[in-house]
């Protein structure tokens, strides 16, 4: 495979075959193209204890209590005799073969502290289509000096990503498929909507492919797994 340089990401936005919505010339790369975290984040319900925060607001005066990552002084106390200060809830296993509840929050323009232990499902601001090459997804150096991961193993994408091949355009009208991506922290981080939170880049293909017709191609937000689909299937066939 051949990596696409920024100039030739820009030229292939000009002619219509990789699709940014929205596009600014300002986020292009020497070999990538910079996307913005959205509005929203989700995490599987039950991931943490009863009683424990898995995000808080900013405060305006930036004083912060440990108390304010939980709803009682007693949620406190049950959670500091847990092995770990941030470990996931003991009692909470996700099922791959089962569909599992989530809940989701928008994230304000102040912002929102995310913390360890806890898996954040976030989208990406730009919503991105791939006619003809393969869309990767990587964290940038200073979104990793935060100690911030933006994927799980999951920053490979598939060619077609986003394109709609029956009407020949990008799906969603026109502007493509947002990017899930796969947040961890190290430490208690702010996020905010917007940030420049990873780079995405291209690799040409051979021209003989089968295009991305998955589980996620109609995605419009932070999407959990769809993982349960696959039960019962045999393998080397394609889930739709």
């Amino acid at each position: 495979m051949v990596m696409l340089s920024g100039k030739e990401i820009h030229r292939r936005v000009k002619d219509g075959s990789i699709v940014f919505t929205p596009f600014n010339e300002d986020q292009v790369n020497p070999n990538s193209y910079n996307l913005q975290l959205g509005d929203s984040l989700k995490i599987y319900k039950d991931a943490l204890p009863k009683g424990v925060r898995p995000w808080i607001p900013v405060k305006a005066n930036g004083k912060y209590s440990v108390l304010d990552w939980y709803d009682s002084w007693w949620d406190y106390i049950k959670d500091i005799f847990r092995p770990s200060h941030y470990m996931p809830n003991p009692k909470f296993a996700l099922d791959p073969h089962a569909k599992r509840e989530t809940i989701e929050i928008k994230i304000p323009e102040t912002g929102l502290i995310v913390r360890p232990g806890v898996l954040y499902l976030g989208t990406t601001k730009e919503h991105v289509a791939a006619k003809d090459t393969v869309p990767m997804l990587d964290g940038r150096s200073s979104i990793g000096r935060l100690g911030i991961y933006i994927h799980v193993t999951a920053g490979f994408g598939d060619v077609g990503w986003g394109w709609d091949f029956e009407k020949n355009m990008p799906r969603h009208g026109g502007t493509g498929a947002p990017w899930t991506t796969e947040h961890q922290v190290l430490h208690p981080v702010i996020f905010y909507p917007g940030m420049q939170i990873g780079q995405m880049r291209f690799e040409e293909i051979s021209a003989d492919f089968t295009p991305y017709v998955g589980r996620y191609k109609d995605q419009l937000g932070p999407q959990e797994t769809n993982f349960h689909i696959n039960k019962g299937r045999k393998l080397g066939t394609a889930a739709k």
